[in-house]
C-alpha cells in the first residue's frame, strides 16, 4: 500500500465527506458518543438526517441504538454498521496478516461509507479495564480467539488506535452519552430529537427555499415575513419615539388567473393599495403551456412580488409565470409563491428550477393523479401508513411518492433506461417480494437500496443522427429512434464526460453515425466502462475519480477497412484531450470491435485494443478482478460488491464450490480468496471469459492452497456431473432462469445414486456412456478448462450439495425456478436478500439460500420374525 494513503487521518476523512459531515467519536471515559448532520447538499436527496455514533470498544454503541430504534418503531430509522466495510486485503498484507491493524481507519473501505453517506462509527473506549474484560469476552467467545493474543492485540492496536484517531476527535461530538446503554434518559433525549427530524416534510429537507406552514395560520401574512424589511422610527402620541420596522416600499402582487384571484382580497387586507398584476396561462393536460394575458406594473423590474395561486399542482404554469417574471427584470431571489395546497412534484419542478425563489404553502397533499388532479393526503386523525413491506399483497393504497429518493432527471419518459421516477430506494416490487418469501417462511427478507444516483459503471449506447449533431443514448420505448441522454442521472458523472468528448470528437472529424434503413455510417455503439481501481489516490476519491474504458463498435469487418483512418483519428482524438498526458485523464483506454450485421447485435467477434492500458481492473469482493470489453461485466459494481460480500456469509471456510454461469469467474474466485476453500469449479459456456479469469487468477494470493478450475462448458447438458463433489452451489443465470435440465437435477438430486467420476475410468468404461453429446461435451469442456493450484482434491464423488444459493435478476423467472425446487422438498428456502441494482426500475436483484432437505434415517430395531 502506497506510504500516502497511510497518512490519512480522520480529519481529513471528516473534511472529504460530501454532504453530511461524519463526527461524533468519543470521550476519555466510559461513553458513546452520538453527532447529528442536518441535510446539507439538497443535489443529493438521499440522506436527510446522519447521525454517527462512536465510543470505545464494547462501550455500548450498538445498545444504544438498538434501544433507539425500539422506541422510534419506525421504518425510515436503519442501522450500519462499519465492520460491514472493512477493505479485502493485498497479498503482501495477507502475508503478515498478524501484523495488521485492523483498528486503524486505513482498513476500512472509507471510500464506500462517504458515496454511501453512511453512520461512521468506530471502536473505541472508556475505562480501559472494563473495556478490555468486555473485548476479551467478544474475542474470545465470538471470534474464537485466546486470551493472549486478544491482550496483544488490545495493546498493540487497539488502544494505540484510541489515543491516536479517537481521542483527539472527541471536539466533534455533539452528544456525550455517559454508561453508554444504561443511560435511558440521553436516549429518550435522542429519541425525541429523531422524532422530531422525522416529522419533517421530505421537501423541506430537500429544498431551504419551500417553507410549510401550519393550517391554522394565514399563508400572506407569513410570505410577507420573507420581504426585507427596514428600519423605521415613529413619534407615539405620548410624545415617545419608538423603533420598529416597515415594509420595503417597492412591492406588489401578480395573481395567476383565474384561481389565483380567490387569493387578492387576502393580500389588500394586509396591505392596502398594493398595486396587483394578472397573468393568464392556457391550461392543456402536463404541458403545452401557453401565454394568453398578462398585465403587469411598468416597474415590477424594481419591486418584490408576491405570485398568487392557491394550487400548485404540475408546476408547468407556475414556472412559465416565473419565468414571464424574470424576463420582465424581476431578480428570481424577489419572488415569494404563495399557495394553499401543493402537490410534491410541483414542488420539486419549482424548487428545483428556481432556487433563489421562496414558496410558502399550508399544505403538501399525497400527488397527482392520471388528470393531473392533487389528490389530498390522509387527515390528521388518519392512522400513519405503515411501512411498505408490511403492506398486504391486495392493498389499493397508493404509494406516495418519496422525493428525497427521486430520479431528478431531464430524460425520464423520453427515455427508456429509467421506467419509475420516485421511490428509487424501495421499488413498488419489494413489497412483492416481502410478501412472495414470507408465504415461503422466510420472515427476515432485507433489501439493499444501494446508490441511487451515477450507480452506471458500464453503458452500452447507441450512436445515430448527423455528424454535426450525433445521437448518444438508448432507443426509445417500442421503436429504434435514439433518445440523446447526455445529462442521465444513472451514468457515473464521467460516462456522461466522455460520452460529451465523443460527441465533440464526431463533430469535429465528421464521423458518420450509422444509419441503420441505409446500413452505412462509421461509428454503430459505444460501450463506456468505468474502473475505480487506482490505488495512486485515496480510497474516499476513487469512486469519483474513475476512468473510462471507451469502446467503439465500427461499421467494418476489421480495421483494414476504408474508414479506419477515422476509427483511428477518433481514438487518437480522445486520447489526446483526456488520455494519461492530458490535464483531465478521463480516459482509460480505447477499443475498437468490428460489426457490419444488420441485427440488433451490438457487438462483433473482432476486438482489437487501441491506446491506453490494455488491462482493465476493479477490486470487488475482496479480489481484483480483470474484465475484458468482450466480457461481462455488471453494471453496478457497487451493488455487486454488497452482494457478494453478504453471499461470503453463507459459504463455511473449506468449502467445495461449484459456480454455475460463472462469467469470468468474480463470485468463485472471491469465494476462493476469502474462504480459503478447497476447491472451485468456475463453468461457463463463453469462451471469451477465460482470458479474464487467468488474469484475475494471477492476482489472487499466493496463499490459497485449494484447487481452482474454469471450464467453457454448458451446463444445461449432463448438469449432475457438474454438482456431484461440491458442498455448495452458485448459480448466477441469465434473466430467463435456470436450465429445465439443472432445475430437474436439482429437484431430483437427493435420490440419485452417484455414478464413479469421469476422472480416472478407464477407456472401456467411457465407452459405455449412452449419449454421444453428452461424452463430446464433456470431452469439449476437458479441454477448455483451466486448473490453477493443485488438481481436483478430496472431493468425495459420492458426496452432494448441501447448500444452493441462487443470485437472480429476473424476478418472475426466480419465482417459478423457486417454486419448481421447493415442489417436491429436496430443498428448503432459508433466506432471502434484495439488493438495487437498477434504480428506477422495478428490477432487484435477489440472493436465495436454500438447504438441501435430508432424509431423517429410521431407528428402531426391526421386529423378529415369528416362526
Amino acid at each position: 500500500m502506497p506510504s500516502e494513503m497511510r497518512k490519512i487521518s480522520i480529519d481529513y476523512v471528516m473534511d472529504k465527506a460530501s454532504g453530511p459531515h461524519f463526527s461524533g467519536l468519543h470521550a476519555p471515559t466510559a461513553t458513546a458518543t452520538a453527532s447529528y448532520s442536518p441535510f446539507s447538499d439538497t443535489n443529493d436527496p438521499n440522506h436527510p438526517f446522519v447521525i454517527g455514533v462512536s465510543g470505545g470498544t464494547a462501550s455500548g454503541k450498538t445498545t444504544v441504538c438498538d434501544l433507539i430504534i425500539q422506541q422510534l418503531h419506525d421504518y425510515r430509522v436503519v442501522l450500519v454498521n462499519q465492520d460491514s466495510f472493512y477493505r479485502g486485503l493485498t497479498a503482501e498484507e495477507l502475508k503478515c496478516v498478524h501484523e495488521y491493524n485492523f483498528d486503524h481507519p486505513d482498513a476500512f473501505d472509507t471510500e464506500q461509507l462517504l458515496y454511501c453517506v453512511l453512520t461512521l462509527k468506530s471502536g473505541q473506549c472508556s475505562d480501559d479495564d472494563v473495556r478490555l474484560s468486555r473485548r476479551i469476552k467478544q474475542d474470545t467467545v465470538e471470534r474464537g480467539r485466546d486470551v493472549s493474543s486478544v491482550l496483544e492485540q488490545y495493546a498493540k492496536f487497539v488502544k494505540p488506535a484510541f489515543d491516536d484517531f479517537v481521542l483527539p476527535s472527541k471536539k466533534y461530538a455533539d452528544v456525550i452519552i455517559p454508561r453508554g446503554g444504561e443511560n435511558h434518559v440521553a436516549i429518550d433525549l435522542i429519541v425525541q430529537h429523531i422524532r422530531t427530524k422525522l416529522g419533517q416534510h421530505d421537501l423541506c429537507k430537500i429544498y431551504p427555499n419551500a417553507y410549510i406552514i401550519q393550517s391554522t395560520f394565514q399563508v400572506v401574512e407569513h410570505g410577507l415575513g420573507h420581504l426585507p424589511f427596514t428600519e423605521k422610527q415613529v413619534i407615539t402620541p405620548t410624545g415617545s419615539m419608538y423603533t420598529g420596522v416597515d415594509f420595503c416600499k417597492k412591492l406588489c402582487g401578480v395573481s395567476i388567473v383565474r384561481s389565483g384571484e380567490s387569493m387578492e382580497n387576502a393580500l389588500r387586507a394586509c396591505c392596502k393599495g398594493i398595486k396587483i398584476g394578472k397573468i393568464l396561462i392556457h391550461r392543456d393536460g402536463d404541458d403545452g403551456k401557453q401565454l394568453i394575458y398578462e398585465k403587469l406594473p411598468k416597474d415590477i423590474s424594481e419591486r418584490h412580488v408576491l405570485l398568487l395561486d392557491p394550487v400548485l399542482a404540475t408546476g408547468n404554469s407556475a414556472n412559465h409565470a416565473i419565468e414571464l417574471l424574470i424576463q420582465k427584470g424581476v431578480p428570481e431571489s424577489h419572488i415569494i409563491f404563495l399557495n394553499l395546497i401543493s402537490a410534491p412534484e410541483g414542488i420539486h419542478r419549482v424548487c428545483k428550477r428556481f432556487p433563489s425563489l421562496k414558496i410558502v404553502t399550508s399544505e403538501i397533499d399525497v400527488a397527482l393523479n392520471g388528470e393531473f388532479r392533487v389528490i389530498p393526503a390522509p387527515t390528521a386523525a388518519s392512522p400513519p401508513p405503515a411501512p411498505p413491506s408490511l403492506l398486504p399483497p391486495t392493498t389499493s393504497t397508493t404509494a406516495i411518492p418519496s422525493l428525497t429518493c427521486a430520479l431528478q432527471c431531464p430524460h425520464f419518459e423520453s427515455c427508456s433506461g429509467c421506467t419509475h421516477e420516485f421511490n428509487l430506494h424501495r421499488p413498488v416490487i419489494v413489497d412483492e417480494a416481502s410478501n412472495f418469501f414470507k408465504s415461503l417462511g422466510v420472515s427476515d427478507f432485507t433489501f439493499d437500496s444501494c446508490r441511487l444516483w451515477g450507480w452506471r459503471c458500464r453503458a452500452k449506447l447507441a450512436v445515430r443522427g448527423l455528424s454535426e449533431n450525433p445521437l448518444i443514448g438508448l432507443y426509445e420505448e417500442g421503436s429504434h429512434n435514439v433518445v440523446d441522454i447526455p445529462q442521465c442521472k444513472a451514468h457515473h458523472p464521467n460516462i456522461n464526460a466522455a460520452v460529451e468528448l465523443l460527441r465533440k470528437g464526431i463533430r469535429e472529424l465528421n464521423i458518420e453515425p450509422y444509419d441503420e434503413d441505409e446500413g452505412t455510417g462509421d461509428l454503430r455503439y459505444v460501450q463506456m466502462a468505468v474502473t475505480t481501481y487506482n490505488t495512486a489516490l485515496p480510497a474516499a476519491e476513487r469512486y469519483r475519480n474513475g476512468r473510462v474504458q471507451v469502446s467503439l463498435v465500427w461499421n467494418s469487418r476489421n480495421e483494414k477497412s476504408s474508414n479506419s483512418d477515422k476509427l483511428n483519428a477518433l481514438a487518437n482524438f480522445l486520447w489526446r484531450n483526456a488520455g494519461s498526458r492530458s490535464n483531465l485523464h478521463l480516459i482509460h483506454s480505447v477499443w475498437a470491435n468490428f460489426q457490419t450485421s444488420t441485427n440488433n447485435i451490438i457487438f462483433g467477434n473482432r476486438w482489437r485494443h487501441l491506446l491506453g492500458e490494455r488491462d482493465f481492473w476493479e477490486h470487488v469482493g475482496g479480489i481484483d478482478m480483470s474484465l475484458d470489453p468482450s466480457s461481462f461485466g455488471q453494471a453496478n459494481t457497487r451493488a455487486f460488491d454488497n452482494l457478494l460480500r453478504k453471499l461470503h456469509k453463507y459459504v463455511p471456510f473449506g468449502a467445495s464450490v461449484a459456480d454455475l454461469y460463472a462469467g469470468a469467474g468474480v463470485i468463485g474466485l472471491s469465494l476462493a480468496a476469502t474462504k480459503k476453500c478447497r476447491s472451485v469449479k468456475c463453468i461457463e459456456i463463453n469462451k471469451e471469459s477465460r482470458p479474464s479469469f487467468e488474469k484475475s487468477v494471477d492476482r489472487l494470493p499466493k496463499s490459497i492452497e485449494g484447487s481452482i478450475s474454469w471450464h467453457n462448458a454448458d451446463t444445461s447438458i449432463d448438469p449432475l456431473s457438474w454438482l456431484v463433489g461440491s458442498d455448495v452451489i452458485v448459480v448466477d443465470p441469465p434473466r430467463k432462469g435456470l436450465d429445465t435440465s439443472l432445475i430437474d437435477a436439482l429437484r431430483t438430486i437427493s435420490s440419485h445414486k452417484v455414478k464413479p467420476s469421469l476422472k480416472g475410468r478407464s477407456s472401456s468404461n467411457i465407452k459405455e456412456e449412452k449419449r454421444p453429446w453428452v461424452l463430446r461435451e464433456r470431452e469439449r469442456a476437458k479441454e477448455a478448462s483451466v486448473q490453477v493450484g493443485r488438481e481436483t482434491i478430496s472431493e468425495d464423488p459420492q458426496s452432494l450439495p448441501e447448500t444452493l444459493i441462487y443470485i437472480s435478476c429476473g424476478w418472475e423467472s426466480f419465482k417459478e425456478d423457486c417454486k419448481a425446487l421447493l415442489t417436491n422438498k429436496s430443498w428448503r428456502l432459508e433466506k432471502a436478500h434484495g439488493f438495487n441494482f437498477f434504480p428506477g426500475t422495478q428490477s432487484i436483484e435477489v440472493l436465495a439460500v436454500f438447504k438441501r432437505s435430508l432424509k431423517k434415517k429410521k431407528t428402531g430395531k426391526k421386529k423378529k420374525k415369528q416362526g
